[in-house]
């Protein structure tokens, strides 16, 4: 439980050379949840590693057309046979953001895998200007 909590280190100077601020994990906690998810870690032990588990409940999109009697806020969770799906995120306009080279890098990987087109930024600031030019050309991020 401690570890979700705002500003938890472990080996602090010995992982990040005291560069990390220890809310990523309470950030990404606080996320999870306002989406109805949850997020667990577990580990063998020390130096055997952590596996962190999110897990978000997945709903249909509703219908929000005026023609539609149904009723946006009471959408049903429906269950997925991924083979049907397979295509859902793919051949996308993605932007990937992230102040960690190697995140960014294996999520284009990933995300291209998929057929989709990735661009990059490093920071918010960056992100939000590569946003607006894109809405500029009328090329949003999807």
């Amino acid at each position: 439980r401690k570890l979700f909590q705002e500003g938890v280190q472990f080996n602090a100077n010995e992982l990040q050379a005291g560069r990390g601020s220890g809310l990523g994990l309470h950030i990404t906690k606080g996320i999870v949840e306002q989406h109805l998810g949850k997020i667990t870690a577990t580990s063998e032990g020390l130096k055997k590693g952590a596996t962190f588990t999110v897990t978000l409940p997945l709903y249909t999109v509703p219908d929000t057309s005026p023609a539609s009697n149904c009723d946006a806020s009471n959408s049903d969770p429906i269950d997925i046979d991924r083979s049907k799906h397979r295509d859902t995120f793919s051949n996308l306009r993605v932007l990937i953001v992230d102040d960690v080279l190697s995140n960014r890098k294996l999520l284009n990987r990933l995300l291209t895998k998929r057929r989709n087109v990735c661009e990059e930024a490093e920071d918010g600031e960056i992100a939000i200007k590569m946003v607006e030019d894109a809405m500029a050309v009328n090329k949003p991020y999807d």
